[in-house]
Order: C-alpha cells, then structure tokens, then sequence
C-alpha cells in the first residue's frame, strides 16, 4: 500500500514538472477514508416519514457516542470522525435500514506516510466495537410495534475520499498534486465542491489546469460524446463541409423532374457519406418536401408533382457527424399536361391541315405537267401528319 502511495505521488509531480502545476489548488490533500455502518429492522407495512425523521436523531446521536468512545483508543490517535448524511429506506419499506456515513480523516499530526495505516487502525477498531454496537442499537416504536434490529449491523470496507483503494494522502481523480497540501484539477477537468475534480462533458473542453467550469465547443462544433476533453481541437465540424457539386435536372413528364448530382468534394466529406436530402418546393409558395436517398446514389425521380409549375431544387449530404450544407438552388419546370397537349397537337393539325387543301386547290393553276407532281406532294404531307397523330 505504501508503495502504490508513493507511486500515485511520483505520477502526481512528474505531472506538474510538465506543465501542469497551478499557484492555486481547488481543494486540500485527502487524509480520509470512509466507510458505512448500516442498521436493519423489519415493519411490515413500513415506517412513515414522522418515525424516519424522529429516528434519524436518535441514530445521530449513536454516531456521537461511538466518536467519542473511539476517540479514546490509542489506534484513533490523531484521527477525527464526521458523519455525512444519514441515509434510510424510502417510508412504507418493509425492510427498514438505517445508514450512517462515517469519515476517518487523519490530522495534519500524523505523519504522510504513517495515515494510511493509522486510519486503517481506527477503522478496525470500530470493527471490533461492532457487538457493542448492535447492542446500543435503538428499539424502534411505531403503533404499537417495538422493534429491534432484525440482524446484525454491518460495516462496509473502508472506501479511499479520493475513490477506490487509493491510499491518503492523495488527490482524487482527474486532480494532481499542486503544493504540499492542495489539488488541482487536470485540463479536461473542472472542480464541483462535494463532487471534487469532474470531466468535463461532452461537446466542452478544458484546455487549463485549476479551473471551475469547462469551455464549449465552437458553434456546429461537437465531440461526438467525448468527456474530458483538453483542447478545442477536440471539437470538431459534425457535418460535411461542402454541398454535393452540380445539381442538375430535368423534367421527365408533366408530373416529374429527374434529378442528377455529384459526390461531396473528396476534401469535404468530414467522415462517410450516408445519404442524400433532395428538397423541393413548387413556386412561388409551395411547401418544401424531402426526399432522401441513401449513397451511393447520386440521382432520384420526383413524382407526383404539378403540371406546368417551376420548381425549386436543392441537395445536402449527411455523413456519420451530421447534416451538411445546402446546395444552391436550381429550377426545373414541369411540362403541360398530356392532355393539354393532345389538344394542341390537334390544333395544329387542323390549320395545317386546312392549309394544305387551299394550297392544293391553287394546284389547279399549274399546267397539267405540274399539276400531279403539286398533288402528290400534299398527299404525302397530309399522309405523314395523319400518322404522326395516331
């Protein structure tokens, strides 16, 4: 143990020769372990929250004494006692516990290497105690119930202030060794009081050693779920940095535009492309509408759209690290309906149609060597436009 204590402090100043020293510690060397003395007791339909709190004080109280009574053995020599909150089942449990949380801290008194196994000493003290204390255990009253603990207390294994089994004193995790009696929080870090050194979340960063809060990420700028982040470098674009190059369409039918377009330039992608977003609307008020298109493709019909209307048309891509930016617009219009067309192609048939017998009619004026030869040729145009037709 005290090997693992001397190596955690090597680390710590190594560390600070590095750089990471501050003139100002965020809160002191931990010269502490903790452990829990919890006991249980059984009401069938629970304690109400009057009795919980009335107990609290009582189990306060019990707290005091074993304090003072350990406060008279050499072992504890040098070490103070505190409690935390005292913590009880939620009311109407059937199995009631009371928990108090208790903390060792060794006085500056004690020498750095000589805490850890002066703690340790206290704690097993209180360990041997453990009879005495189910016996000072308070009997509960509710109703018409006196009830004594239903087993024995028990006592958890001493847990370090600095988390898990690492030896005081020490700095806790995310902390380093600032002075002889301070801790600082690491870059990536920021202090919390009560929580002591705490990564800093995702999408913010911490470039600077000693600090309470952490920076966020520039604007469209994320970690993708990364903590403790040291560095705004961290933070990176979470969309392609460009749109698809050359969108291009056409319209397909009086009620469809083919759309067409390239990749994301090979500089751009930011991660794999994973889709297409084409949106469109009808001009000049028509509601956008989205169609995706998963990649590779590059192309995509529009169907169901309005005869005869201008619409405008945009592309994005989306990679692994979000949507990315839209294309400039292009406008496609659709064509007239088939049957408006119909209609027009008739039209024009009829005209050239009536065209064409007052032309042959003025037949009729060439010599008979020309005559036949000026028949044919409207035969032949009356012929083709007929067939064109059907």
């Amino acid at each position: 143990m005290e090997r693992k204590r001397i190596a955690i402090l090597t680390l710590q100043l190594t560390l600070a020769s590095y750089g990471y020293a501050s003139t100002t510690g965020n809160y002191d060397v931990q010269r502490c372990y903790k452990v829990n003395v919890t006991f249980h007791y059984q009401f069938p339909n629970g304690l109400s929250s009057g009795t919980i709190a009335s107990q609290r004080s009582v189990f306060s109280s019990l707290f005091g004494t074993v304090s003072s009574l350990l406060g008279l053995v050499s072992e504890c020599s040098g070490v103070s006692l505190s409690r935390n909150d005292i913590v009880t089942s939620p009311p109407g449990e059937g199995n009631v516990s009371f928990t108090i949380p208790i903390v060792f801290t060794a006085s500056n008194s004690v020498a750095d290497n000589q805490v850890d196994s002066r703690l340790t000493s206290c704690i097993d003290k209180l360990n041997s105690y453990k009879g005495l204390l189910d016996s000072n255990a308070p009997t509960i009253r509710q109703g018409a119930l006196n009830n004594r603990p239903s087993k024995p207390s028990t006592i958890t294994d001493k847990e370090s202030c600095c988390g898990g089994d690492i030896p005081p004193p020490c700095c806790a995790a995310g902390a380093i060794l600032v002075n002889g009696t301070k801790c600082g929080c690491m870059p990536g870090f920021f202090f919390v009081p009560g929580s002591l050194c705490v990564r800093c979340p995702a999408d913010t960063y911490q470039e600077k050693q000693g600090q309470t809060k952490c920076d966020k990420c520039p604007t469209k700028k994320q970690t993708f779920g990364k903590t403790g982040m040291t560095s705004e470098s961290n933070c990176s674009n979470s969309e392609p940095h460009a749109p698809p190059n050359d969108v291009r369409g056409h319209s397909t039918s009086f009620t469809s535009i083919f759309v067409q377009w390239d990749t994301v330039p090979a500089a751009d992608p930011n991660g794999a492309i994973l889709s297409y977003t084409v949106t469109y609307k009808a001009l000049p008020d028509g509601s956008p509408q989205t169609k995706v298109v998963s990649a590779p493709t590059t192309e995509v019909t529009l169907t169901g759209l309005k005869n005869n209307t201008n619409y405008s048309i945009t592309v994005s891509a989306s990679s692994v690290k979000g949507d990315g930016n839209i294309s400039a617009p292009i406008y496609v219009m659709t064509t007239l309906t088939s049957k408006l067309s119909n209609i027009y192609s008739i039209y024009v048939l009829i005209h050239t149609k009536h065209f064409l017998s007052v032309f042959a009619g003025h037949c009729m004026l060439f010599t008979a060597g020309h005559f036949l030869s000026c028949l044919a040729s409207v035969n032949a145009i009356l012929s083709n436009l007929t067939s064109v037709n059907a």
